[in-house]
């Protein structure tokens, strides 16, 4: 479990976070309709609109690993909300792939 209506001096409660992401989503979601978009989130935000998403409680975003620019995948249709790809980290490998090296520059002995 957990205080999730705890706020820290200037902030807001993780329900209430939950409340104002999920609002946000929606919102998107009727401007789009059946089209597709991409939202930019913070972590922890991510992971309350995936609790609300798929109706999971709020306690649950514990148990989501959500490594930093890494993408989620949420699809919407009217029967249900289906968590396509959680916490993909794969566009990471050209980033992080070492850089080739110069070719080295003949010197005169």
């Amino acid at each position: 479990a957990g205080n999730f209506g705890f706020v820290i001096p200037g902030g807001e409660s993780l329900t209430a976070l939950q409340e104002r992401a999920w609002e946000a989503v929606q919102a998107i979601m009727q401007q789009v309709g059946e089209g597709t978009a991409v939202a930019v989130s913070h972590n922890l935000t991510t992971k309350t609109i995936i609790c609300s998403a798929l109706g999971l409680p709020l306690a649950t975003y514990r148990n989501l690993r959500k490594d930093n620019c890494s993408i989620t995948t949420l699809e919407f249709t009217p029967e249900r909300v289906t968590l396509v790809r959680l916490n993909d980290t794969s566009h990471y490998a050209s980033v992080l792939r070492p850089s080739p090296r110069p070719p080295a520059i003949p010197t005169a002995t």
